[in-house]
């Protein structure tokens, strides 16, 4: 499933999207508010979230923000 909207776009996470995701959550800043994400995280943890199965009824998306550049990791949400 994909959500867009003019600025973002919501969307499964791709195991090419593990860099992205790696520099985000390698930073201690941005984990400390979060309340499931377990430090520190490194690039193989970032590998294993992207592949991980979701729990039966959880959805999880990649936000993505649109830029001249093209798409920018701007975090996640989980339902």
């Amino acid at each position: 499933m994909f959500i867009r909207t003019p600025r973002l776009l919501l969307r499964p996470f791709w195991s090419e999207d593990a860099p992205a995701l790696h520099a985000m959550l390698g930073d201690w800043d941005i984990v400390r508010q979060t309340g499931s994400v377990d430090w520190p995280f490194g690039p193989e943890d970032a590998a294993a979230r992207i592949a991980r199965e979701p729990l039966p009824g959880e959805t999880d998306f990649g936000i993505f923000l649109h830029g001249a550049t093209g798409l920018r990791l701007a975090g996640g949400i989980g339902f």
